[in-house]
């Protein structure tokens, strides 16, 4: 197996973590677009009480106003639970902020039907500003699909002129604990808890934003159970002490016991399972250092990656033990040991298109056919000069396996001195070292663009033609591509023979340079045009590889697949 086999970028993983369930749920869907949604919860008799809540905290005026709306109805038998846990006989006696914040985890100003249910978080947050989470079980030979993995959702997809209603059996509680509290309260992190009283990270975790604040703080935690402990031999905080702290004070910053705590935390940052699935490293507390991720199956592994060619085991995260939602973030469950380990740069294939707001776009993103022009504020980690539209787009060959731009999109941009001077992406993280930096597009051979490449302002030595294609005679070695500052990066198994097609010739890997990349972590890197000419360009993806990586290998095919090698019978292009 190749060097570069050491990590590569997790492609097309989204959707992949959570498709356990084979059957839909079984819901009985209503359709009303003649009445709002506060009309109906008015009129009808099963949601009476929760109707009388979103009266007395006046919010009944805006779900009776058009909008687009999600509510999570409890029916009277769910107030009427309630109201016995609270002790009381009518809601009017339940503190007054207390309902408002109870309705407002129960809305969701976004169109959310059971289409949009895929186990994990709601892509939209409450009102409340937390995530609900869903999870689909069988009971019985019935599917079932909860809230927060306790409030059964009964009759779903109920629309009305504003939005939908799903009613829910039980009432839903907003999270008002930090991650700390809630962390302590399960017997099984006990020796996790006392480390982080000892290195003060339970300090830290224990404070929340206030709730009139727009911004929230967040925080990640990945924590040990006692059980993955014991695996690794540590049965108690002594022994944990023993292990870790070099220094004898856990509580100093240069301590590796508090380096092995701030590990286990990404601070400013809400990541669910979902989330975790489709990044490929986070930075932690502990500075510099990254915590890999990796989907195995449908689990979530951290820190499992090749090395020299060798493969170094990770930890799971317990899926059943994990997004468990705090007021200030959200921790999951580890199955084994997470410690820190040396990083060294590892190859990242970067898709321009794979950007979060695109990802959103069901029917467009990488959909045959499809194109989306962008505004410049669209997305938030790619930006250019003035007010002129990009394009996403997917039409070009339509074959994933034998296609010449991966998953058949790019984004088209008219980068003409007259029209969009400059282009600038946040890279995905990058793990400190060094990378030759290769610019993927699809060129034609007249009026194209030319343009300069830059990483963290530092321009990089070699321009970017796009008119430049593939030779194809004679036919060019790997080898002797990389000599002309040139490689293929797509894969299409009937050029990599004999010959290389004059169609597949215009889909071009360019090296802008070599960089030093000075921290780990995500960077900038930006286009600046130096000519006029009318067609821009077709940009696809942009490689970091390993200065002291092969360059080659792997390619890609049209499905996002990684080809590490020629097969068994096949030849390099030959002259």
């Amino acid at each position: 197996m190749k060097k570069i086999n050491r990590y590569t970028v997790f492609m097309a993983l989204t959707g992949l973590l959570y498709l356990n369930a084979c059957q839909e749920p079984e819901f009985l869907a209503a359709t009303s677009f003649d009445t709002l949604i506060g009309e109906y919860l008015e009129e009808d008799s099963t949601y009476s009480e929760f109707a009388e809540i979103i009266r007395l905290t006046g919010n009944m005026s805006f779900l009776k106003a058009y909008g687009a709306y999600t509510v999570f109805a409890p029916t009277n038998e769910a107030i009427n639970a309630y109201k016995e846990k609270k002790q009381v006989a009518d809601v009017s006696e339940i503190d007054l902020e207390e309902l408002t914040d109870l309705v407002k985890y129960h809305i969701i100003l976004d169109t959310l039907s059971t289409v949009d249910f895929v186990d994990g978080k709601l892509r939209t947050p409450s009102i409340y500003g937390q995530y609900l989470l869903v999870s689909t079980v069988f009971e019985e030979g019935h599917s079932k699909s909860y809230l927060n993995k306790y409030a059964e959702i009964l009759n779903a997809d109920i629309r009305h002129a504003n939005g939908i209603v799903h009613s829910v059996k039980t009432v839903l509680e907003p999270i008002t604990e930090p991650i700390a509290v809630l962390i302590e309260n399960d017997p099984q992190f006990s020796i996790f808890t006392e480390a982080l009283r000892e290195t003060g990270y339970y300090d830290i975790l224990n404070k929340v934003t206030p709730k009139d604040e727009k911004e929230k703080h967040w925080y990640t935690v990945f924590a040990q159970t006692n059980a993955s402990l014991e695996k690794a031999g540590i049965k108690s905080y002594e022994e944990l002490k023993a292990k870790y702290s070099n220094t004898g004070n856990p509580s100093s910053p240069e301590d590796s016991l508090n380096l092995y705590m701030a590990y286990h935390i990404l601070d400013n940052a809400l990541y669910y399972l979902g989330d975790l699935a489709v990044q490929q490293a986070k930075e932690t507390m502990a500075p510099t250092e990254v915590v890999t991720i990796r989907l195995v199956g449908d689990s979530v592994k951290l820190n499992e990656d090749f090395f020299n060619g060798q493969l170094e085991r990770g930890a799971y995260l317990i899926r059943e033990e994990s997004d468990r939602t705090s007021a200030n973030g959200v921790f999951h469950a580890l199955e084994d040991n997470l410690f820190i380990k040396v990083r060294y740069p590892f190859p990242v294939l970067f898709d321009v298109c794979d950007q979060p707001e695109l990802r959103k776009m069901v029917g467009i993103f990488r959909t045959y056919g499809q194109s989306l022009a962008l505004s410049n504020d669209q997305l938030e980690g790619v930006s250019w000069y003035g007010d002129h539209k990009i394009y996403y787009e997917c039409n070009n060959a339509g074959n994933l396996n034998q296609g010449s731009m991966i998953y058949d999109d790019y984004l088209s941009i008219t980068l003409r001195t007259a029209v969009v001077r400059w282009v600038e992406f946040k890279t995905p993280l990058l793990v400190k070292g060094s990378y030759k930096v290769w610019i993927c597009t699809r060129n034609v051979a007249t009026r194209r663009a030319s343009f300069t490449v830059s990483f963290n302002e530092t321009t990089l030595p070699n321009i970017i033609d796009n008119t430049i294609q593939m030779p194809k005679s004679p036919y060019p070695t790997d080898a002797e591509l990389l000599a002309m500052g040139l490689k293929r990066y797509n894969w299409v198994e009937a050029d990599s023979a004999f010959y290389y097609s004059d169609k597949h010739g215009r889909v071009v890997s360019q090296l802008a340079g070599t960089i030093e990349v000075p921290t780990t972590g995500t960077h900038q890197v930006r286009f600046d045009v130096i000519n006029n000419e009318m067609n821009g360009i077709w940009i696809d993806q942009i490689h970091f590889i390993p200065a002291d990586e092969d360059q080659v290998w792997p390619r890609i095919k049209g499905n996002g697949e990684l080809v590490y090698e020629y097969p068994e019978g096949y030849m390099p292009v030959q002259k």
